[in-house]
């Protein structure tokens, strides 16, 4: 909840709320209604399959759309965007983590720092990350990762060789950009997404003035399917933009996972690495 408190504390002179639930087993969506219920702000419910436009007569303060299927993020991301094509008056689309909670001048700084490159560019097509801190306020970085080619680590300051991509816990861009890849489940998403970008003409760029709180990665640490998630995304990532790297990324990060003495993760990445 704190994420939207966070996103309805924004003072800027007009923006829509749209939550996606994907597919969620728990009484999350219910505990959202109540909390808007309580705060007297409208919302309406939408359905995967139904028309996504708002009604001319229809305001709502908060939209929450229901998907049918837990298709992951970038499918999450996706169904929102298809949202945001049939409702031609949003220019533009923050896309959020849950766990995401942002600044009071957020919208202010990200805003102001999209129109100066819009004025100083004409026509240039622009995705902008923010800065990241965790809760403890320590800054993590700037909403560009740097994912290290010959490791597959990724790093807040490039490390040669490196390829630089927006983070995808906090992404604002235009209103008519392409879906994601959603043969990403979880992880490497973004990464491919900024490659996409990248294809269609887009600066991937960064506002660092505009901050957000975000503890990501906490519960992943020993869970072997995680585990297995991230090395078939890694797996789909390397072999469609580094197959040369991918061996060497493997061989390095079984070593690695052997010298921690997680013996059984390592077998995880070996299993994960070249099985379809």
């Amino acid at each position: 909840m704190a994420c939207l408190e966070s996103v309805l504390r924004q003072q800027y002179h007009s923006f829509s709320v749209l939550i996606t639930d994907n597919a969620s087993t728990d009484d999350s969506v219910l505990r959202v209604l109540e909390y808007l219920s309580e705060k007297n702000i409208t919302w309406l419910l939408k359905n995967q399959g139904e028309s996504l436009e708002i009604p001319a007569n229809e305001n709502p303060g908060v939209v929450i759309l229901r998907s049918s299927v837990n298709g992951g993020f970038s499918s999450g991301n996706n169904l929102s965007l298809v949202f945001v094509r049939q409702n031609p008056e949003i220019r533009n689309v923050l896309l959020l983590n849950n766990d995401v909670i942002l600044n009071d001048d957020f919208f202010k700084e990200i805003t102001g720092s999209y129109r100066a490159a819009m004025m100083k560019n004409p026509g240039l097509k622009v995705a902008l990350g923010a800065s990241e801190y965790g809760s403890d306020k320590k800054f993590h970085h700037h909403g560009i990762h740097h994912l290290h080619i010959l490791s597959g680590l990724v790093f807040a300051k490039p490390v040669f060789p490196s390829y630089a991509y927006i983070v995808g816990a906090c992404m604002f861009l235009p209103a008519d950009v392409p879906d994601m890849d959603e043969g990403y489940f979880l992880y490497y998403d973004d990464a491919a997404y900024s490659k996409i970008l990248q294809a269609r003409g887009y600066l991937i760029s960064t506002c660092n003035k505009a901050g957000y709180i975000h503890d990501a990665g906490t519960t992943t640490r020993h869970n072997p399917q995680l585990h297995r998630i991230i090395f078939r995304s890694m797996r789909r990532f390397y072999t469609m933009h580094y197959p040369a790297a991918y061996p060497f990324v493997i061989f390095f990060r079984v070593l690695l996972e052997l010298l921690r003495g997680r013996i059984r993760i390592a077998g995880v990445i070996l299993s994960s690495a070249f099985r379809k």
